[in-house]
């Protein structure tokens, strides 16, 4: 997914991600620098964080006053779709936490085991078997 910004400018990343952490830290905390704590970056890393996820979706998210940070209608929209999607993104790194318990050797996929059974893995494979024609 590219972005462009003015005529010929391309966002260096275009993942399509770049931002969502900062996004969901302000949003959780209505606080740049509070947010900035909870990821260990700057505030200033933050803001820009923002203002590059702003020009990339071409709306504001945050309506900002010297005394608070509150999500705009647009940062409200995207908020309900991208917390519950980023939810289930930590989960599944949870998910994998049995994996990282287990000694190594039961790591190996199923899906390996049925690459070694297949009829097209080379010991299967009629030009090593022993069969004459």
């Amino acid at each position: 997914m590219t972005f462009l910004i003015g005529p010929d400018l391309v966002m260096a990343r275009s993942d399509g991600f770049s931002g969502l952490s900062e996004f969901l830290a302000v949003a959780k905390h209505a606080s740049f620098r509070a947010a900035a704590a909870e990821l260990g970056v700057t505030p200033a890393a933050v803001s820009q964080a923002i203002r590059t996820l702003e020009t990339k979706t071409g709306l504001v998210l945050f309506q900002r006053t010297t005394r608070r940070v509150g999500l705009t209608e647009a940062g409200e929209k995207l908020l309900g779709r991208v917390r519950p999607a980023a939810a289930e993104i930590a989960g599944a790194f949870e998910a994998l936490t049995d994996l990282r318990e287990r000694p190594a050797r039961d790591q190996f996929s199923s899906a390996e085991g049925a690459a070694r059974a297949s009829p097209c893995s080379p010991k299967n494979s009629p030009s090593t078997s022993n069969t004459s024609r």
